[in-house]
């Protein structure tokens, strides 16, 4: 194989693989891939080098993560890890296949709920099994010490069976046998091991289709000989020679001295690339401060451990994977924090505090100490002449007396001028002077390329392509030079990892922009009630006349396109940012440098719970907001008894359209029935909306004999063994369906307007919850003039009381562990009285009248306290006494 630029008349140049036309046969590597920075990376490249060597057109494959692969597998769900394996079948069968264990690592699940990480598990064996079945032969590549790993035991008995089953050919060996050994091995060819700059540009030729879009394009992917060739000759015309120059030259640099052994680099492994946002102030908000605080466990175990490592800990349930119990439990939950706690943030960044990189630092493998002359008057004496520039004294004298960097650094040659350079800077202490050390190469480095003020400047450029810096978009590997991204990366880096280069750092932009805004952060594409709680503020702010950004989430934290055109009729005084997420994740929010340079934000969290304890999870949140409100009065009582910082009741206002009443007769319902109905979302917990009691009450409430009764049970798609139903109701649930006709079981999702349109129809909505923060649902069902049963208990209470509904006493029981996503300790919940439950049911069926007057006291009170109008007077009095408006 070849790389080639390709260019067309309709799209910006890519490059694309031209296949050997000797090659026939097809192999797979299945592997963690550069830009990572590991052994088994390292090992995987070198693999794919020797495998196009020996003429196999090779198809590379990788888990979730940043690597430069064809193929990405995702485990995340059935769906997508179904579509991602979709190059993996019969007609595209690979004759060779070699699959690192290390892709397939269970520690790396993330999940909170045990459940999820068990499926995850199945799948990553399933993608080793199918692969197994698919190829002609395997060969299995496991860690050094596999019986110390449950990942790999697990793998290794799970191969040796497949393969048996098949009669496929499995080869297992370990990490440690050098590439062209295992390639040996598989084909019989001897070949030699190829240097790291070799084997990076192979990875980088499988990465690509002919004929197909380019995916994200590392910088990096561009260092060896095709970078010049096509930045250089591509831009002959357009570009100086000076930006040529310069261009030739770090590029030679890179490709000569790779510095991404040093452990700065780590460092940047769990931080944004592309340039998303400005990180100039990241980390200086009293919110990050805070977060960024020494957790009282450091204390015990001698290593530096943040109260937001700490949160995640407790957020991501590893307390059984990390438990503290010592240093070396530390060590291994530091080197995840670095590496791997970004994939479960908002925006894929962590902070790293100055205890934390000095720490890691001093401890890693690898770091490198200079003992720099103290008496700097030597002249410099070394070179021919100070092409590019002339070493500093104290350089000039610390090169003669350390014979290490001799053999490494040739001065006289200029690129390895710079190296040497640059090796030094990037490993020196916080508590040295940069200028005098740097001398004329502190010029040197901070002049643009090619002169131009509008490019980046040399340093930036150089990190940017050690760091492996990702581009987004073709446009962006055309010009590198002129990306504002990697400038805005390159400040960042420097705060993060190498804080000495800061006197070489651009100035962090200045913010003119004086007119404060309202933010609201959530989750504004889901139908939960967190997902309807952010459309709620969004419509109330613009009732208030305030227009607020949306930023998402579950999408980086990006700022959602405004469907909002009228102005602001009201300007604020201080930012304000309302956030509609669940308290486990607020600290990740906040954390994030899109909120980094607003210091004087106030963050005021909409928070939602069901139990009268909070877990640890949710702690940290309330000491990082400025201010709680709450749906109903339940759980500003839940909140006030955990934190200091001020609660409010804030009620909702709930927006429900002009809805048409479904016809039951669709559902199997005869006319005249007297029909009662049970709606949850089944990813919300089974057991705390407790469906399975209005089962029993129903049954209770009418004999079997009685046929002018339906009871349906309306909840969202069934996931079998799910976390949230330990005690089987659903299959309890189905059972009883399965028994009585009058029970009827919808699991589906409706448009909103077919829901609402279906809770209308009914005669009652039954409510037999164990805990609710609000109750959306009983409270959308006396908005729409239905009839109410609901548990005495919780949020609900705001609402359903003996004038508007049949509220149905209860007695308080212990939650179970299985219970709840979270440990807490003394946490309880409402146990419905089924008798009550069932007497109430019978009431609304004997005696309509009585429902009907009960669901109008209701739908009044819906409608006159929980609007958008109503809501919106409330934000805007309490943004009035804040002093925001």
């Amino acid at each position: 194989m070849q790389i080639r630029p390709v260019s067309t008349a309709d799209t910006a140049p890519i490059a694309a693989v031209v296949p050997n036309k000797t090659g026939h046969r097809l192999a797979l590597v299945m592997a963690p891939l550069p830009p990572l920075i590991n052994t088994t990376a390292a090992h995987a490249s070198a693999m794919v080098h020797l495998l196009r060597q020996a003429d196999y057109q090779v198809v590379t494959a990788t888990g979730p993560g940043l690597a430069l692969a064809r193929n990405q597998i995702t485990f995340a769900s059935e769906s997508k890890f179904r579509s991602s394996m979709g190059f993996l079948n019969a007609d595209n069968a690979p004759e060779q296949a070699v699959v690192y264990a290390r892709v397939f690592d269970f520690s790396r699940i993330s999940k909170p709920r045990w459940y999820k990480r068990r499926l995850e598990e199945i799948r990553r064996i399933r993608c080793l099994t199918r692969i197994i079945r698919t190829s002609g032969a395997t060969t299995l590549v496991m860690d050094d010490r596999p019986w110390l790993n449950r990942t790999q035991i697990t793998q290794f008995l799970v191969a040796r069976a497949v393969s048996f089953v098949t009669r496929k050919r499995l080869t297992i060996v370990k990490r440690s046998r050098r590439p062209d050994r295992v390639m040996t091995r598989i084909d019989g060819a001897v070949l030699p091991v190829p240097d790291a700059h070799a084997a990076e540009e192979s990875v980088y030729a499988a990465a690509f289709n002919p004929g197909e879009d380019a995916p994200r394009i590392p910088l990096t992917s561009f260092r060896a000989e095709q970078a010049l060739d096509y930045w250089c000759s591509r831009h002959d015309t357009n570009e100086t020679v000076a930006l040529r120059r310069d261009v030739a030259m770090l590029v030679a640099l890179s490709r000569r001295h790779d510095f991404r052994e040093l452990p700065q680099f780590r460092l940047l492994a769990g931080h944004p690339k592309g340039g998303r946002t400005d990180p100039a102030t990241f980390g200086t908000t009293p919110t990050q401060k805070t977060g960024n605080a020494i957790h009282p466990v450091s204390d015990r175990v001698g290593v530096p451990i943040t109260r937001y490592m700490m949160h995640l800990r407790a957020s991501a349930c590893l307390e059984d994977r990390f438990p503290l119990q010592n240093r070396a439990d530390a060590r291994r939950f530091l080197a995840w924090y670095l590496q791997e706690a970004a994939e479960i943030t908002p925006d894929g960044c962590v902070p790293v505090p100055d205890t934390l990189r000095r720490f890691f630092l001093k401890t890693a493998r690898g770091a490198v100490h200079h003992d720099l002359p103290t008496e700097s008057g030597l002249s410099h004496t070394i070179g021919r002449d100070s092409r590019p520039f002339s070493l500093s004294p104290i350089l000039s004298r610390y090169y003669a007396e350390t014979p290490d960097l001799r053999a490494r650094f040739d001065i006289d040659d200029p690129i390895d001028r710079i190296g040497f350079v640059l090796f030094v800077q990037l490993t020196l202490s916080d508590d040295v002077a940069l200028r005098p050390i740097a001398g004329a190469a502190a010029d040197f480095l901070t002049e643009p390329l090619g002169g131009d003020g509008f490019n980046v400047t040399r340093l930036e450029f150089v990190l940017a392509l050690q760091a492996r810096f990702e581009m987004a978009d073709a446009d962006a590997v055309e010009r590198p030079w002129a990306n504002g991204a990697i400038r805005q990366w390159a400040r960042h880096a420097i705060l993060v990892a190498f804080p000495t280069l800061l006197p070489l750092a651009r100035p962090a932009p200045q913010v003119n922009d004086i007119v404060h805004r309202a933010t609201i952060a959530g989750l504004p594409r889901s139908e939960t009630g967190v997902g309807s709680n952010l459309h709620m503020s969004r419509l109330a702010f613009r009732e208030a006349g305030i227009v607020p950004r949306i930023r998402d989430v579950a999408d980086g934290l990006r700022e959602v396109p405004r469907p909002d055109t009228a102005p602001a009729r009201l300007r604020l005084k201080r930012n304000i940012a309302l956030h509609h997420i669940n308290a486990d994740r607020i600290p990740q929010t906040l954390m994030s440098p899109q909120f980094g340079g607003q210091r004087a934000t106030y963050h005021i969290g909409f928070l939602l719970w069901e139990f009268t304890e909070l877990p640890e999870a949710h702690r940290l949140a309330l000491e990082m907001l400025d201010e709680v409100w709450t749906p109903s009065r339940f759980l500003r009582g839940v909140y006030s008894r955990a934190s200091r910082i001020p609660v409010r009741n804030m009620l909702k206002g709930l927006h429900i359209p002009d809805t048409t009443q479904t016809d039951l007769g669709d559902y199997g319902v005869p006319d005249g029935a007297t029909t009662f109905m049970a709606c949850f979302d089944f990813h919300s917990s089974v057991a705390r909306k407790n469906p399975w009691a209005a089962v029993t009450a129903f049954q209770a409430a009418f004999p079997a004999t009685r046929g002018d009764v339906r009871l349906i049970i309306k909840t969202t798609p069934i996931v079998e063994n799910h976390w949230g139903d330990p005690e089987r109701q659903i299959d309890r649930i189905r059972a009883a369906a399965a028994r009585d006709p009058r029970i009827i079981l919808i699991a589906e999702y409706l448009p909103f307007a077919d829901l609402l349109g279906l809770i209308a129809a009914v005669d009652c909505l039954v409510s037999p919850h164990r805990a609710e923060g609000f109750g959306l649902m009983p409270a959308y069902a006396l908005g729409l003039g239905t009839a109410v049963i609901a548990t005495d208990y919780s949020g609900t209470t705001d609402f359903c009381d003996a004038k508007t509904s049949y509220p149905v006493p209860y007695r308080m029981v212990g939650i179970a562990p299985n219970q709840a996503l979270y440990p807490m300790e003394n946490a309880q919940w409402a146990e419905i009285d089924i008798e009550a439950c069932a007497a109430a049911m019978a009431e609304v069926a004997d005696k309509p009248d009585i429902g009907r007057i009960k669901a109008a006291a209701g739908h009044k009170l819906i409608h006159s306290r929980y609007t958008t109008a109503r809501q919106a007077v409330r934000y805007r009095r309490r943004l009035e006494e804040l002093g925001i408006i």
